[in-house]
Parts: C-alpha cells; structure tokens; sequence
C-alpha cells in the first residue's frame, strides 16, 4: 500500500477512513465509526473553503441511548419513528435542532414481497385478497410526514409513475376490505369457517415505525378474513439468515430504487431482486422492451404498461413510499435536501457552533 493508502483506506471521496499496518485506526465495530475529511477530494482543491466539517462519527445505537444523546447534543442526525412526536416531548430540542423531510431518488416502496414458490401464493386471487387486508390510509395517517400510498416500483412526481384512477388506462388501488378479502380467498379454496384457512408465514424486522404499525395492522385484517398469520420479527442478521433460507411465504420490506429508474431486476423472472421468484411472460416482454428503448416517452409507456400488470397481478403488495424525515442540527449550514437527499461535502458550520 501507498503512504495516502494506509491514511485514507480506499477511494477519494470526500471522506476518508484513516488506516494503518493494522486497519482502521478509527472504527469500534458495533459501537462507532468516525470518518474525516480527506485533504485529497478534488472538490477541496476546485471549491477551497466549500466544506469545513471536519468528519462525520457514525454511532451504533438503539432503544432510550439514542434519544439520551440527542438531549445531551451529543447527535446532530437522527431518523426517530416520529420527529413531531419527539418536538412535542421535548420542545426544548428546538433551539438547536430542525425538522427536515424529504425525499429521493432511491428511496422506495415499503410492501410484502410474496413467494410465488408457495402454491397457495401462486393464485392470483389469494395475492389480490392479501393486498386487500393492507389498510395504507391508516399507515399514511400514522405516519403523515413519511408516507404515501404506492402502487408501482417507480417514484410518484415522476413520469415513469403510472397514472391513477381517474385516467381511462390509471391504476386503481385496491380497497382495505377484509370482508371481499374473505370472500375472494373463499373463492380460491381457503374458508377458515369451513376448516381450511390460509396460513401465512411473513418475516419483518422491527423498525419503531412503519413497519411496526404495517404489522399491528395485518394481524388484525388477517383475522377478520379468517388468514392464520404468523410474524417472525427478527434481528437484520436473522431476517437476512431466514430469507435467503426460503422458508417464508411473506417478507415484510423497503425496495431501493434504482436511480434511473428501472423496475427489471423487481419484475422480470431473471431480474436479481425477484426474490419471490414471480414469472409471468408478459412482464417479461414489457420490462425487456422498456430497457431497450431509447425514446424517454416510449420507454415510460411501456413502463406504465408494466406497472398495471404487476399492480393486477400482486407478487408484490405495495404500501407506502417512504419519506426521510430527520431531526438535524440547525446550525449545519447549506444543508438542503436535492434530489438525490442530503450532501454533506457541500456542508459548513460557523466558527461560534464548531465543536473541538
């Protein structure tokens, strides 16, 4: 290794994480991670005195510490379930802290990914009742700042978005109904009053948040639809463990964007996040075409196409695209959200607010 290898570890980014002989001289696993500046970034060179943050220390926490550093000013970015929840609690925190929400362009959709594997999952019917237990308004209204009803693998404002029921080709959501959930499920051979219920099996992992409140819901529409449901709520390492396993019929999760914007690798049976194993020739067709085309209105027709079919179809039901919403130090200046989120190499702090 080069001298600027061992102090910087690998890449020019903006940050750097110092190293020697022995690795890293400023990372504790499972406690913190401190990365600093790098004097080498050519922004530093191109824009002198753009960004005097001297370097950012990832902490590892969960449960009351996080928030007994946020009180002590030991934080200055922190993601809680509810950021008004904590203001209101503690309006105190005001004075050196402010909300920010926003969004990006790989921020993405919370749902349950179906494993079509399963038999009982491979009928449309039972997918289309599954999604009809999942009560979004409820999440949105849960979650009003972080939250907002999905229907598609792509970013709404956008115009890869489908369009919506009042369009003559739109989307229409389906209705939260356990009732006609019941019904539909009864008439695809699962009648819980009849002996023969639909059991599912769906892992999630805790979150404080949405997915807590996505859960707490799906229990209770399971049981008005008469659906045997059990959760296994599991540490990240565990839900990692157990997915790859395949012994799942549900898996509670966040999908990541692709920036460009293409759903392929979602919904197209050699896709590499098409998990669910899901396959079906149309969307095949549609998300190879959409890749090949070049014209921008084209490519996002058939997208829209796309998007319809997997939405009637239902190997993943969708819930909400999610939103950041942070409690951040009030004194970072310049830092605004873009589109592609928060960007700290553009950051400064005022002598008076500098910490040693």
């Amino acid at each position: 290794l080069t001298q600027i290898d061992r102090e910087c570890g690998p890449g020019t980014g903006p940050m750097m994480l110092p190293s020697d002989a022995d690795g890293p001289t400023t990372w504790r696993q499972r406690q913190d991670l401190t990365l600093v500046r790098n004097p080498h970034h050519w922004r530093r060179l191109a824009e002198p005195g753009c960004w005097n943050i001297g370097g950012v220390r990832l902490l590892f926490r969960s449960g009351p510490s996080i928030f007994t550093a946020v009180l002590s000013g030991e934080i200055d970015w922190v993601m809680p379930a509810s950021v008004d929840a904590v203001l209101g609690q503690h309006p105190e925190l005001a004075e050196h802290y402010r909300k920010l929400a926003y969004d990006y362009e790989t921020l993405g959709v919370v749902g349950i990914l179906w494993n079509c594997r399963v038999p009982a999952l491979q009928d449309v019917r039972v997918r289309r009742a599954l999604a009809m237990l999942l009560d979004r308004e409820a999440i949105v209204a849960g979650f009003p700042d972080t939250a907002v009803p999905a229907v598609a693998f792509a970013k709404p404002g956008t115009p890869a978005y489908p369009p919506g029921p009042s369009d003559a080709d739109g989307i229409e959501p389906l209705p939260f109904d356990p009732p006609a959930a019941r019904a539909l499920l009864r008439d695809a051979g699962f009648d819980a009053a009849a002996g023969k219920p639909l059991a599912l099996h769906v892992l999630a992992t805790p979150d404080g948040g949405i997915m807590d409140l996505a859960v707490d819901l799906l229990r209770d529409a399971c049981k008005q639809a008469g659906v045997e449901l059990t959760v296994d709520t599991l540490t990240f390492a565990a839900y990692v463990a157990k997915k790859t396993s395949g012994d799942w019929d549900g898996i509670l999760m966040k999908r990541s964007f692709r920036p460009w914007g293409d759903p392929f690798d979602f919904v197209h049976s050699g896709g590499l996040d098409n998990d669910g194993d899901w396959q079906n020739a149309e969307a095949d067709r549609l998300a190879t075409a959409a890749r090949r085309e070049l014209d921008e209105a084209r490519r996002c027709a058939l997208w829209h196409e796309l998007h319809a079919l997997v939405y009637r179809e239902q190997p993943f039901a969708f819930l909400v695209h999610p939103r950041a919403c942070i409690l951040f130090n009030k004194f970072v200046e310049n830092a605004e959200p873009g589109p592609r989120g928060l960007w700290p190499e553009r950051w400064w702090v005022a002598p008076e607010h500098q910490r040693r």
